[in-house]
């Protein structure tokens, strides 16, 4: 696929570019088509439905009295009409869906204690959906049936004291467009507010927060694959943020199909005792009858819970829009409503005037209902009657389902296709409790890893987008996946639904996918095979070419060419779960009050683990240093030098390595880092604490720059700004790379510099313009495709970046030497650069644009890195030239 047409689908939601999938694998009239994208069960609850038409028959008979006339029929009675179901059902004892019936009566009588009269004539008034929803929220004999449904299912039958309040909605996306829309109407949320999301999660619940709406800040409590797609406490701590109002996830989840374990909700549950108790938790629980035993958070968390479940799926019911939301009588949001400002209470009173004589009194779920028709038209709102007896006729069957025959016979179908699939992909995942099978989420790279090797892995990285991969397989084969990045799941992921295609199918799945991983393994092999043996080249803003790791005796003094030395602690693994995070260093660290707030800010991520200093030529002090005045915040600390390509390769480094809970790269010379680690499994290494272990990770000045997409590592004589500035293509230049070395995700197309502000004594001036040059010279070798971006640091600043891609400057205070400086390109290349000429990129004075922010001992000022533009505490400014370093200029 050409990259202007992937970058094109790239833009679609998954289920949009399934349709697009659709086109290309029904392209073959001859070959059937797999379409294991949608989670539609190709199973449905027959009983129910056929009691539903029966009911409707009866129905229709108890109508045509009344008015006697051919074609029409008018309002059943609603005294005795109990026993003339009874006696309908008698006469037609051996037809499907009678007995099915009967038994309702009986459970609903004798199990709800509700009057058959009434029960009964809601049933038939419902299906003849001759009236109105009354109430509109939901019918009454109707909610205390699925009052009782939910209890069983979502509580296990354990709730917690009190009731539920429902509200009967046209499936679970409706319940989800409704709760939002209601939170913002009723002012507990409002545009901007941050809430988290539960990721991996369903495409549309990522999508809504952002749309107009709304316009909600979201913030990821990531599910780590590493832990069964589990979500880890330093996940969940993110929570405890005051800022983040709302809590959304689905349990179990989609696309990754787990049940949130105990250990995580005993962490959330004390996060909300203790620290939250205003946070608002909505909960998708649509899978939850997958998995055996399940428990909500509506019956753990009940005062701060709404939840949210669909019928959907369990009941292969996908057409009848049949959703629910629940929300426990006494909860935070009625709670929340009642503390507002008078004058919001009074804005609000005015919108509910026309529902209640007291509208302050009038219930968040009640508000809801007539948010759904803009109030004015609430006494029209509801579900459809027919709806709701099918929903009902639904929850009775599972009712008295008591040993639970339809649950296991549904489970066993999907688990059955996941095995299938597995045995075919010849993998064998672990098959945790808490999986529901309904979808699963294979890592294709995890998949190659484990198939072949790692070098197979960088080249499908390298030459690869994970689409080409879903678009081949639908083209080739006939199968459509959907794209896990969607769902914010692993980039190189595919979602497969184990529910709408026959068991056999997800065999050729599977036999699928392992083909079309065979055939770019052949490609991979059929291009190294031809390839001549070559020496590692330095070629200017391209990938460099990789030799295989080298293998080394024993004896070898290369391959022991490092040096290992704990200062304080064991340096055993911890396991424990680090909270991710950047530190860039401009470079001369002081002891000060900026470096001390840096560090703590550092160490408080690493969560009482293993600190480690990677470095070259020999350990040095910074790992004592750490002991001895943060001792508090880690179990140990040890400096690590690698000091040969063989010794990068040594199992012992790698295994100090990935022990790390906190990882620091010394300043020193990066082009021996580049040298010794780049292409090694130290390189694997630090890539797999940054993406899997997700550990803080800290640079000073050559260890910063390393940590950039594109970096400047420098054989001999580093590079001066005059002389790139005067003739961007001076030999000093030639060490610019840009390569997959270190892999940090906010750093994507960034090259980064430090000690912007030291004048060294033999070369008086400063690096700020050879900053500037080094983005020249990028956008001119890379075609100006895409923005280029710069972070440089003064010697006394230091870039903290979160897990959300903020950043944030500590610095000493003092008004020189703490700034920070976010650089990026406008789009427009330099007007000219060719060699022996002076740089002239002036674009009217605005050439590149800069935010600067002074760094504080507080911590100063906040940039987002993800979209370069959100910025605060700082000033924006321009820096250009008008002709070589004589004309370089940096401009508020």
């Amino acid at each position: 696929m050409k990259p202007a047409e992937r970058r094109k689908y790239a833009a679609l939601s998954p289920f949009q570019l399934k349709d697009q999938l659709i086109q290309f694998a029904t392209s073959h009239a001859e070959r059937m088509m797999l379409n294991a994208g949608r989670g539609n069960p190709n199973w449905l609850a027959t009983t129910p439905r056929a009691g539903f038409f029966q009911l409707g028959l009866f129905a229709v008979e108890e109508s045509q009295p009344i008015l006697a006339q051919e074609h029409l029929g008018g309002m059943p009675p609603r005294a005795g009409i109990a026993q003339r179901l009874q006696q309908f059902l008698a006469e037609r004892s051996q037809l499907p869906g009678i007995a099915f019936l009967q038994d309702c009566l009986t459970y609903g009588e004798t199990h709800l204690n509700l009057d058959p009269d009434e029960l009964v004539y809601e049933l038939v008034q419902g299906i003849l959906g001759d009236r109105y929803p009354e109430p509109v929220r939901v019918l009454s004999q109707t909610e205390k049936i699925l009052h009782r449904y939910l209890v069983q299912e979502l509580c296990n039958d354990q709730p917690p004291p009190g009731h539920y309040d429902l509200f009967v909605t046209e499936g679970g996306t409706a319940a989800i467009c409704y709760i939002f829309n209601s939170l913002l109407e009723n002012k507990i949320l409002h545009k901007h507010d941050k809430i988290a999301l539960g990721t991996p999660i369903f495409t549309p619940y990522l999508e809504i927060p952002h749309l107009n709406t709304f316009q909600l800040q979201s913030l990821a409590v990531e599910a780590w694959e590493a832990l069964d797609w589990q979500i880890p406490d330093a996940e969940l701590d993110k929570l405890a943020d005051p800022d983040v109002k709302a809590f959304f996830l689905c349990n179990p989840s989609n696309p990754t199909s787990v049940r949130l374990e105990s250990s995580a909700i005993a962490k959330l549950v004390d996060l909300v005792t203790i620290q939250r108790p205003d946070l608002i938790v909505i909960t998708d629980d649509v899978y939850s009858t997958f998995v055996n035993d399940f428990r909500s958070l509506m019956a753990i968390l009940p005062q701060n819970t709404i939840t949210v479940y669909s019928y959907s799926k369990y009941f292969g019911a996908t057409g009848w829009r049949l959703g629910v939301i629940a929300l426990h009588t006494d909860n935070v949001i009625d709670r929340m409503i009642a503390a507002l400002p008078d004058s919001t209470t009074h804005r609000l009173n005015q919108r509910y005037a026309h529902l209640a004589l007291e509208p302050q009194r009038l219930k968040f779920i009640d508000r809801m209902v007539a948010d759904s028709r803009n109030v004015a038209l609430n006494h029209t709102a509801g579900l459809s009657t027919p709806q709701q007896v099918q929903m009902t006729l639904f929850s009775l069957f599972c009712l008295l389902d008591r040993e639970d025959h339809y649950q296991r016979t549904c489970q066993d179908i999907v688990t059955q296709r996941w095995t299938n699939l597995y045995q075919a992909l010849g993998t064998a995942p672990h098959d945790a409790i808490n999986q529901t099978h309904y979808y699963t989420t294979i890592d294709l790279l995890k998949l190659a890893m484990d198939t072949y090797d790692s070098d197979f892995v960088d080249y499908l990285v390298k030459h690869f987008d994970p689409l080409d991969f879903v678009f081949q397989l639908a083209k080739e084969q006939g199968i459509v996946l959907l794209p896990g990045g969607g769902f914010e799941a692993p980039q190189w992921s595919v979602r497969v639904s184990l529910a709408n295609l026959p068991d056999a199918a997800y065999g050729r799945i599977g036999q699928a996918i392992v083909a079309l991983m065979q055939t770019y393994h052949d490609a991979w092999k059929t291009k190294t095979e031809h390839l001549p043996h070559q020496p590692r080249i330095k070629t200017s803003m391209r990938h460099r070419i990789r030799p295989k790791s080298k293998s080394f005796a024993a004896s070898d003094p290369e391959r022991d060419r490092f040096d290992y030395r704990c200062e304080c602690g064991t340096g055993q693994p911890t396991h424990i779960h680090p909270i991710p995070g950047i530190l860039l260093i401009g470079g001369a660290e002081e002891g000060r009050l900026g470096e001390d707030a840096a560090t703590r800010w550092f160490l408080k991520r690493a969560r009482g683990g293993n600190y480690l200093v990677l470095r070259s030529g020999g350990v040095g002090l910074q790992a004592a240093w750490i002991c001895e005045h943060y001792r508090e915040f880690i179990s140990s600390a040890a400096e690590l030098s690698i000091d040969s390509r063989a010794a990068a390769n040594h199992p012992d480094v790698i295994q100090f390595i990935r022990e790390a809970d906190a990882l620091f790269i010394a300043g020193g010379n990066q082009n021996e880092y580049e040298d010794y680690w780049e292409g090694s499994a130290v390189e694997v290494a630090i890539n797999d604490l940054i993406h899997q272990k997700k550990i803080p990770i800290a640079g000073t000045s050559a260890g910063m720059t390393i940590l950039g997409d594109y970096y400047y590592a420098p054989a001999h004589e580093g590079l001066l700004s005059s002389e790139i500035l005067n003739d961007p293509f001076h030999h000093n230049t030639k060490d610019i790379y840009r390569s997959d070395f270190i892999q940090v995700p906010c750093l994507k197309h960034v090259i980064t510099d430090t000690h912007l502000d030291r004048i060294d004594e033999d070369h008086p001036e400063t690096r700020y313009g050879r900053l500037f040059g080094f983005l020249a010279r990028i956008v001119h070798d890379t075609g100006n495709q895409f923005p280029v971006y710069g972070i440089g640091l003064e010697e006394g600043a230091f870039v903290a970046i979160d897990e959300q891609g903020i950043a944030t400057v500590f610095g000493n205070g003092t008004t020189q030497g703490q700034d920070a400086y976010f650089l990026q390109t406008q789009g427009a290349a330099p007007e000219q650069i060719q060699p022996g000429l002076p740089l002239i990129w002036n674009h009217h004075g605005k050439a590149v644009k800069v935010y600067k922010i002074s760094g504080t001992p507080e911590g100063s000022g906040q940039f987002n890195l993800n979209n370069w533009s959100q910025a605060a505490g700082g000033r924006w400014e321009y820096w250009f030239t008008t002709g070589g370093a004589a004309g370089f200029r940096q401009k508020i």
